[in-house]
This record gives C-alpha cells, sequence and structure tokens, in this order.
C-alpha cells in the first residue's frame, strides 16, 4: 500500500497544530488559576462574556495590563498600612483608642469606598480573564475546524466525486463552516456527533481505498505474471520452431543430396550407353569400309590400269565416310553406281574387242589358215574363251557384289534407322537431362538464397531475441531493486491517528500494514526470471536507452516526493502495463544491422554499403550501386575518369565522389601534420549530405586525443 509524502505531511501539520493549540490552552488555563489564586481565596463564578473581534481583543489586553498592574501596587500600600496599623494595635493608650474609634468611623467610607473598587477590579480581571479563555476557546475552534477540513480533503483526494462531496458536507455539517467561504469566527461551531461521524467515514474511506489499492496491486501482479507466462510461452515456441525449422532444413539438405546422387548416375549410365552407341557405330563403320576396301580390290585385280586413280579416290572417300559416319551411305551409292558404270563400260569393250577379234578372224582366216599354225590359233582360241571365262566371272561377281551391296545397303539403312532412333532417344534423354540439370541448379540456387535469407532472418530473430532478453533483464533487475526500495519505504512509514476526544487520556497510534508478501514473492519470482535469462547464451547487447529511461521515469512514479492523486496512479498502472506488454517489440536497431552487400546490381556496377546521417541514431547504412571506371591508367589514376581541379589546403588532397562527380577536400595523415608522440588516424564523420570526408586527428600513445 503506497503512501503519499503530501498526505502524510498536511495529517502530521494537522496533528502539530491540534498538539501546540492543547498546549497553550492548558498554560493559559494555569497561569489563569495561579494568578486567581494568588488575588482572592475564591473561585468567582461569572457568566461569559459576548466574544468580540481579535482586533477588540487586542486593545483589551493593553488596557488590562494597566489596571491590573495598579490594583496590585494598592493591595501593597494596603497591606502596608495593615501592618502598620496592627503595630499600632500591640500598644494601645486611652487617647489612642479615642482618636482610633474617631478615625475609624471618619474612615469606615473610604474603606468601603475601597473595597468597593477592590471589588469592582477583581470584577473587571474576572471578565477579561472570562474573555481571553473565550478567545483561546474559539481560537482552538478554528484550529480544529482548519485540521477536520483539511483531513477532508486528502481523505477526498483518494475518493470518487459522490463520497467527496458527503465528506466535505459532512465536515461542513460537524464544523458549521463551509470550505469555500471564508473561516468566521461566529460560525465556528463544533457538533460532536458531525465529528465522531465524519471520522468514521475517514475510516472507511480510508478502508475503501486500501483495498482498492490492494485489488489494483493484485491485478497488477496477475497482469505480470500473464506477462511472464507469455513471454515463457513465446520462448518455447520460438525454440520448437527452430528446432523443427532446423530439422526441415537438414531433411531437405539430405533429400536434395539424394536427388543429386540419383541424377550422377543416370547421368553416368546416358553416357555409358552413348559410348556403347559410339562403339557400335564405330564397328560398324569399320566394317562397311573393309567391304567397300574388299570390292574395290577384286575391281582393280581386272582392270588395273583403269581404275587405279578412281581406287585410290574411293580409298579417301572411304576414309572421309569413316570419319562421318551419316554420309557413308550416300557414299556407298556413289561407289556402286561407279562400279556398275564401269562393269558396264568393261562389258561394252569386251563385246566391241570380241567383235573386232572375230572380224578380224574372218578377214585374216584365209591367211592365217596358211601362214599360222593351228598350235598358234589353238593358243589364241583358249586364250579368248579363257578371257570370256574371265568376264563372265567378273559380271557374276559385280552382280553378287551388287547384291551384297544392296543387301548391306538395306541392312545399314535398318540399322541406321535404328541408330537414328536409339540416337533420337538418347538425345531426347540427354536434353531432358540437361533441362533437369538447368532446372536443378535454378533450385539449387533458388534453394540456396532460401537458405541464406532463412539463416539471415534466423540469425536477425536470434539478435532481435537476445536484444529483448537483454532489455527484459536490466529492466527485471530495475524493477526488482525499484520494489526492494518501495518494500524498504513501506515497512518504515507510519501514519499517526489521534482521537478528536479531550477526555481520551493515551492517543490511539497505528500503521499502515507493512507485511507485503505479494511484494516479496513478486521479488522473488524477477529473481527467478533474471536468473532463467542469465542461465540463456544470448549475445551481449545493451538494452535500448529509451526504454530504460522511460522505466526509470515509470519507476520514478513510486518514489516521488510531490502528490499524486489516484488517477495518476492508475495511469501510471497502465503504463507499466503498457510497457511489460509492447516490452519484446522494443530491440536496439543498432546490433541488428548486417554490413554485407547483396544487391545485385547491373553489368559495369558494383554494391557498395555508403553510411548516411539521420534525425534519430541509429543510422543504418544503406546498399546502393555505383558506376566502376575502366581504362588505363593516366595523370591522375584512371584514364577516362574526370581530373580534380578543387585547391586544397596543407594536409588535404582533392578528391572526386563517384556518384554525382563533384569535388571535395579530405584529410590526409602525411608526416609533419602530427608531432612527436602523437599519432595521425582517419576518424569516420557523419554529415547532413554527402560525401562525409575523414577527419585526421592526433592521438598520444594513452589513447587521447588532441586538437592539431
Amino acid at each position: 500500500m503506497r503512501v503519499d509524502p503530501a498526505v502524510s505531511k498536511r495529517l502530521q501539520q494537522a496533528a502539530e497544530q491540534l498538539q501546540d493549540a492543547i498546549r497553550s490552552a492548558r498554560k493559559r488555563r494555569q497561569s489563569v488559576g495561579d494568578a486567581g489564586e494568588s488575588l482572592s481565596g475564591k473561585a468567582w463564578q461569572l457568566p461569559p462574556t459576548v466574544l468580540q473581534t481579535p482586533e477588540q481583543d487586542e486593545y483589551e489586553d493593553d488596557m488590562i495590563e494597566a489596571p491590573q498592574q495598579e490594583s496590585l501596587d494598592e493591595k501593597v500600600e494596603t497591606d502596608g498600612t495593615s501592618l502598620a496599623s496592627g503595630s499600632m494595635l500591640q500598644t494601645p493608650t486611652k487617647g489612642e483608642a479615642e482618636m482610633r474609634a474617631v478615625e475609624v468611623v471618619h474612615d469606615e467610607p473610604d474603606r468601603r469606598n475601597a473595597m468597593e473598587s477592590d471589588m469592582r477590579k477583581a470584577l473587571d480581571w474576572m471578565q477579561r480573564d472570562v474573555e481571553r479563555q473565550a478567545r483561546e476557546n474559539r481560537a482552538v475552534r478554528e484550529t480544529l475546524a482548519r485540521a477536520i477540513h483539511d483531513i477532508t480533503d486528502v481523505v477526498a483526494d483518494f475518493v470518487d466525486k459522490k463520497a467527496a462531496n458527503v465528506l466535505v458536507l459532512t465536515a461542513a455539517a460537524a464544523t458549521g463552516v463551509s470550505p469555500e467561504t471564508d473561516n468566521n469566527a461566529s460560525m465556528v461551531q463544533l457538533a460532536p456527533d458531525k465529528v465522531d461521524e465524519l471520522v468514521g467515514l475517514w475510516d472507511d474511506a480510508l478502508v475503501s481505498w486500501r483495498e482498492q489499492n490492494v485489488v489494483e496491486k493484485q491485478e497488477l501482479m496477475e497482469g505480470f505474471t500473464l506477462f511472464e507466462e507469455e513471454c515463457l510461452a513465446r520462448m518455447k515456441a520460438g525454440e520448437t520452431s527452430h528446432k523443427l525449422e532446423q530439422e526441415r532444413l537438414a531433411l531437405e539438405a539430405s533429400q536434395q543430396q539424394n536427388y543429386t546422387c540419383s541424377l550422377r548416375q543416370k547421368l553416368e549410365s546416358a553416357n555409358s550407353v552413348i559410348e556403347s552407341l559410339q562403339a557400335q557405330v564405330i564397328d560398324l563403320s569399320f566394317q562397311l569400309t573393309e567391304a567397300a576396301a574388299a570390292s574395290v580390290q577384286v575391281a582393280s585385280s581386272d582392270a588395273a590400269t583403269e581404275t587405279d586413280d578412281n581406287s585410290e579416290i574411293l580409298q579417301t572417300q572411304l576414309l572421309d565416310l569413316a570419319k562421318a559416319s551419316e554420309l557413308h551411305a550416300l557414299r556407298c551409292e556413289v561407289s556402286l553406281t561407279e562400279q556398275v558404270h564401269r562393269g558396264n563400260e568393261l562389258e561394252t569393250r569386251l563385246s566391241m574387242l570380241l567383235e573386232e577379234c572375230e572380224a578380224r578372224k574372218h578377214q585374216q582366216e584365209p591367211a592365217r589358215k596358211n601362214e599360222l599354225p593351228s598350235k598358234a590359233m589353238q593358243l589364241y582360241q583358249q586364250k579368248l574363251e579363257l578371257l570370256e571365262g574371265r568376264m563372265q566371272d567378273v559380271l557374276q561377281q559385280v552382280a553378287c557384289d551388287h547384291e551384297q551391296f544392296e543387301y548391306e545397303q538395306a541392312k545399314w539403312s535398318l540399322e541406321k534407322r535404328q541408330q537414328r532412333e536409339k540416337y533420337d532417344e538418347v538425345l531426347d534423354a540427354s536434353v531432358k537431362v540437361l533441362k533437369v540439370l538447368i532446372i536443378r541448379e535454378k533450385l539449387m540456387k533458388k534453394n540456396e538464397r532460401a537458405q541464406k535469407w532463412i539463416n539471415e532472418e534466423c540469425q536477425e530473430k536470434q539478435l532481435e531475441l537476445a536484444c529483448q532478453a537483454a532489455t527484459l533483464q536490466g529492466i527485471t533487475t530495475e524493477i526488482m531493486q525499484q520494489s526492494a526500495m518501495v518494500l524498504l519505504v513501506l515497512q518504515q512509514l507510519a501514519v499517526l491517528k489521534s482521537n478528536t476526544s479531550q477526555l481520551q487520556d493515551k492517543s490511539s497510534t497505528w500503521t499502515l500494514p507493512a507485511k507485503p508478501v505479494q511484494m516479496k514473492s513478486m521479488i522473488k519470482r524477477l529473481k527467478k526470471i533474471e536468473t532463467a535469462l542469465g542461465r540463456r547464451d544470448w549475445i551481449s547487447i545493451t538494452p535500448t536507452t529509451a526504454s530504460v529511461s522511460s522505466t526509470r521515469s515509470f519507476l520514478n512514479l513510486f518514489s516521488g516526493t510531490k502528490a499524486s492523486s489516484p488517477n495518476a496512479m492508475h495511469s501510471a498502472i497502465q503504463l507499466l502495463q503498457l510497457l511489460l506488454v509492447a516490452l519484446p517489440a522494443v530491440a536496439n536497431a543498432g546490433g541488428c544491422v548486417t554490413k554485407a552487400c547483396t544487391l545485385d546490381c547491373q553489368p559495369g556496377k558494383t554494391c557498395v554499403v555508403q553510411t548516411v546521417t539521420c534525425i534519430r541514431a541509429p543510422c543504418p547504412p544503406i546498399q546502393t550501386c555505383v558506376a566502376t571506371f575502366s581504362g588505363s591508367k593516366g595523370s591522375n589514376g584512371v584514364e577516362g575518369s574526370p581530373t580534380c581541379t578543387m585547391e586544397c589546403g596543407d594536409f588535404q588532397e582533392c578528391r572526386i565522389y563517384e556518384p554525382d562527380d563533384s569535388e571535395y577536400c579530405a584529410d590526409v595523415c602525411a608526416e609533419g601534420r602530427c608531432p612527436e608522440g602523437f599519432t595521425c588516424e582517419l576518424q569516420e564523420v557523419q554529415c547532413i549530405r554527402a560525401p562525409c570526408p575523414p577527419v585526421a586527428t592526433c592521438n598520444n600513445a594513452t589513447g587521447t586525443q588532441s586538437d592539431y
């Protein structure tokens, strides 16, 4: 339960005023009683006079002091005369007795007048004393009325308007004075019943206020426990999601590895099939070349003189066909047509030779019959018959070769068709494999980018979680410290309550409940949270200054010295709940910035991370694409680049800002810039408009900076 220091101060002032008024009344009453006993032996019972104003009271006090002094002097003189007369009576004589009797007769009226004057003075003094007592009672009543109104105002600040109006009206009825009007002395009249009723209302209001504070505190504790449970649930959910994400990524990686292994096996099998097909094609081409070479050799044995050049051409063509298996069939057809043409030509020539031989035989037959012997004729005929037999054999061989060639051509076309189909299948398979490989590469790149993005997001989430954990740990420590301070203050505070009745001798005192068990349990729970956060392997990141300052400013509401209303206290509690709910969203932007440049720039440009200046820190850098200059070096470093023409001072050099080709002067750490024992260092600065050249500073060995 929180006690306002202003309320306690006002209550203490009212109690002190009551005690001072009671002490002054007792002292004056005691002084009046002593003076009355000294002046007269019996008490005077006179009715009090009408109350006067404070100005008249001061004037009458001055007027009373002078007659009192005169009455005291006259009393001393009368005492002296009475002593003198007593001494004279001790030695009375006859003449003196007569003289005394005469004096008594003459002095009796004077003595009566003196007694009457003394009586009047005593009456006046008693009347003034009664008036003074009435003024003191009036001052006490006014003090009590002011104290009642002050206490009523203090208690009314903690209740609602309706109860406050009831308290104000009851206080006005108890004192007879309205708080809006001036405290007129003639209107101050205390009603004991109303005062008792007002005290009961005070007790009820304080009890209701205490119960309201207990309820609000319970709500605050419940909100804090809910927030704690929500934070723990979020942390557990984040951990489980992170574990599931890691497992999913591992499963995807294993699936990708299996898929790549299967693709490699398929590629190896396709390559083996292609190699086997190539070997078969080479074997077939080699067989065709051998068959063609055999046919050429047979033809060249019959007509060696005419077919040597053609055989060489055929050999070269066959070698070319071996190199190009697709054109081998066409070239075989051409060679076959040439062989058929040559066979026809040989047949025609042989027929012509036979006709010429027969003609010559018929023409020279008679002469030869006479000239040539029969043996030579028979030999010539045998040669002709042998030549005809060879021609028939050649024709038969050519026909057989032609049939064999047609058979081989049909077989080759069939095999070629089959090979083409297989080649088309292999080509389609290879194209599909290439497409699959391309798609795989794209998917792998996409997966790599997604994996990279997921990793970056996970890192950012980890950094954000670390920032939130560090901020929560710092705020928990501060709340624990402030709670301990509040606990100490609650144990030390005590409010005195005095009884307004004058008949009660001992004033009853009471204290606020100094056993905040819930506050202690909250401190223990905060310690547990702090230890739980400390066990985690968080990255040590300092919490944001704004959150810490706002938390401190909020916690200072509980330890402030100025008065605050229940509405302010309720708003402060709502602010604490809002901060506790919005706490995970607070994070340090400066600790979670990545410095890697990830922009995909066009050809001729490069990605550069540039620092910028903003209104409120932190200012994260911006990724931009900057054009790159190409060419050989010229007089200023790069040929084709603009030349810097700005005149700079000592220890500065002219530079060109690449985005807009503007010139500026930058500091350079050259010899002679810093004195001995100091080192020159370039420090980056922030400016409103780029470029922001670094500034050279001179630092000594200890690290202190000097302005040179």
